[in-house]
């Protein structure tokens, strides 16, 4: 989101160029075909619901792609090699794992096919969303983290099938650095006063997300996202779930650790809607 390894001391301001970069590129792809005068028909944000609850928006992505440093007419390939490049990480994983069966997902994919799109106008819709003393740049960067809260609240849970410790450690790193972007942007802009702002304030700071930063969180953190575990680390729990490095370095269960995610991420995930909303 805004906070990870390349990004944690990076100005919230750079951030809000890069989204407005991607808004305008987006804008410059779907209005080069538009006649003079006529551009205010064209909707310029793609919003994609489950439930309800957004879990992506087209101008969020563009920037999450990089795709204003890509010519539109490259998409296609683009994505074609971005496609080769999963997969062939995937079938490097399945020699090592010593496997020969055929390289076939092991997810449950049709949930996505409940996924509903929706056109807006940018300029329109988030000019009363979240708190008016924001401008369309930070709400489109709320907008971002809200639709990554919401994938990994809504739509992972879904499609995790028998993967559990998989589909734990993608909400748990979800929730991690959406509290930490939430925190930049609020701290950032105190002069953004609202019952939603407040509320959300209210959740960022609780005790419950306090938790997230208990000692031996990031380990687990770094551990969830396969980062390098430097030092020597004393495993007391083998046969738990991730080897047991939630019970031998914090005072969590791997269940409690989990309940805490579910329920601060559901809790998160309501009232970003009702500030957006209100």
């Amino acid at each position: 989101m805004l906070d990870n390894q390349t990004s944690k001391s990076k100005p919230l301001k750079e951030f809000e160029g890069e989204i407005h970069q991607a808004w305008m590129s987006q804008r410059a792809l779907l209005f080069r075909d538009v006649m003079p005068g006529f551009t205010w028909l064209q909707p310029d944000l793609g919003f994609y619901t489950l439930d309800g609850y957004v879990v992506g928006a087209t101008i969020p992505l563009h920037m999450r792609f990089g795709l204003e440093a890509v010519p539109p007419g490259d998409y296609p390939e683009y994505f074609r090699r971005f496609g080769e490049d999963l997969i062939a990480a995937l079938r490097i994983y399945v020699c090592l794992s010593g496997s020969a069966d055929a390289l076939v997902t092991t997810l449950e994919l049709s949930p996505v096919d409940a996924v509903e799109d929706n056109d807006k106008f940018v300029k329109r819709y988030l000019k009363g969303a979240y708190d008016r003393a924001l401008n369309l740049d930070q709400k489109l960067l709320l907008l971002l983290i809200e639709s990554e809260v919401n994938t990994a609240t809504t739509l992972i849970p879904l499609v995790t099938g028998r993967h559990v410790t998989a589909g734990f450690r993608a909400r748990f790193i979800s929730l991690w650095h959406a509290l930490s972007s939430l925190t930049k942007v609020l701290d950032a802009h105190p002069g953004a006063t609202s019952p939603g702002r407040d509320r959300l304030r209210a959740l960022v700071s609780s005790t419950d997300a306090t938790r997230l930063s208990a000692e031996g969180m990031q380990t687990v953190r770094n551990r969830s996202v396969h980062y390098e575990i430097r030092g020597k680390v004393e495993i007391a729990f083998s046969d738990r779930p991730m080897f047991g490095i939630i019970e031998s370095l914090t005072d969590e269960t791997f269940e409690s650790l989990d309940s805490l995610v579910r329920d601060l991420s559901a809790d998160l995930r309501t009232a970003l809607r009702e500030w957006r909303e209100s």
